[in-house]
């Protein structure tokens, strides 16, 4: 049975906000908004394993304590991407329950607001684990376990299909993407960064490295305003180091990244969001650590923090942020 609570939701001045983030980000000084106070995350994998989930939980970001669930909302399913602009979430594709069929579907929700999310359209090719990044005006979705390298496109303020923006070079599999205001950046199962310009199209540019080893079947926490200009990416599977071991770079240049810091617990398949100045990171396959919360100073290199936990332990929720 779907059931709704809520929170009440603190004050927070916008003046203290970065640009660009993981997911979602709110531009200041702009009329476009890729980030908010409100995180939204939807669906992934019940931690311990028990099936697949439909839960939509928020938490305000500036705050600290466990996240709030809104009920549960279309397709059970695990690992689709999420981005958000203008006040929009939008979830694509996953692995769905009880078919494990990899999907197309595009859901939205406006993250404020509502409680519940309505079909958008379709992408080009069904995959899962796929990243999401946005400039708030256009969404882009790239790699994921179609094997194919797509990268596509939506305009976040109307519904309808994804179109085709390019590929990636060598295929894409698992990732996670984020971006600054111009540029959306991949980083892929194989550890290497790729590259494109959002409000363009065609094939994606070698950006450098990702230097902490372990596949990235997860999303990023990043920021892009003009003082930051980061990205920090997750710990992927491998060594139990390089499940906490968060690494970062500056998006408007190229080259390989940098170590930032380590999560407070060991973490694997999570998701990830921001409000331009806190980096969230939502919820782990790692037996213990389902419903667990950490977040992160973006503009400061560092350890992460515990900030409370999830209505419902998961693995590989999609992750969005508005206002």
């Amino acid at each position: 049975m779907d059931y709704i609570n809520y929170v009440k939701q603190s004050p927070m001045s916008m003046s203290g906000m970065g640009g660009p983030v993981g997911a979602l980000n709110f531009h200041s000084g702009s009329s476009n908004v890729w980030y908010g106070v409100r995180g939204v995350t939807y669906a992934g994998i019940k931690n311990p394993q028990s099936g697949f989930s439909n839960r939509l939980d928020y938490i305000t970001i500036q705050t600290t304590g466990n996240a709030t669930s809104l009920g549960g909302s279309g397709t059970t399913r695990v690992a689709p991407a999420g981005l958000s602009g203008n006040g929009r979430g939008l979830y694509a594709g996953g692995r769905e329950a009880p078919s494990n069929n990899q999907l197309t579907q595009i859901r939205y929700m406006t993250l404020i607001s509502q409680s519940s999310t309505n079909v958008f359209g379709q992408l080009t090719t069904a995959t899962r684990h796929s990243g999401g990044c946005s400039d708030g005006l256009r969404g882009i979705y790239m790699g994921g376990h179609s094997g194919s390298g797509m990268i596509d496109y939506i305009t976040i303020a109307s519904t309808g299909n994804a179109q085709d923006f390019g590929d990636l070079n060598g295929g894409g599999n698992g990732g996670a993407a984020g971006n600054n205001a111009v540029r959306g950046v991949y980083q892929s199962f194989y550890n290497d960064l790729q590259y494109v310009t959002i409000q363009s199209t065609g094939n994606a540019s070698d950006f450098g490295d990702y230097t902490a080893g372990g596949n990235r079947d997860d999303n990023c926490a990043a920021t892009g305003d003009e003082a930051h200009d980061r990205i920090v990416f997750g710990p992927g599977e491998g060594p139990s180091a390089s499940q906490k071991r968060m690494d970062y770079i500056t998006v408007s240049t190229t080259g390989n990244a940098t170590e930032f810091g380590n999560l407070s617990f060991q973490s694997i398949k999570r998701g990830g969001l921001s409000d331009g100045s806190r980096g969230m990171w939502v919820g782990s396959s790692t037996p213990g650590y389902g419903d667990r919360i950490d977040y992160i100073t973006l503009a400061n290199t560092g350890n992460g923090t515990d900030f409370g936990n999830l209505s419902e332990g998961r693995s590989n929720p999609g992750c969005a942020s508005g206002s």
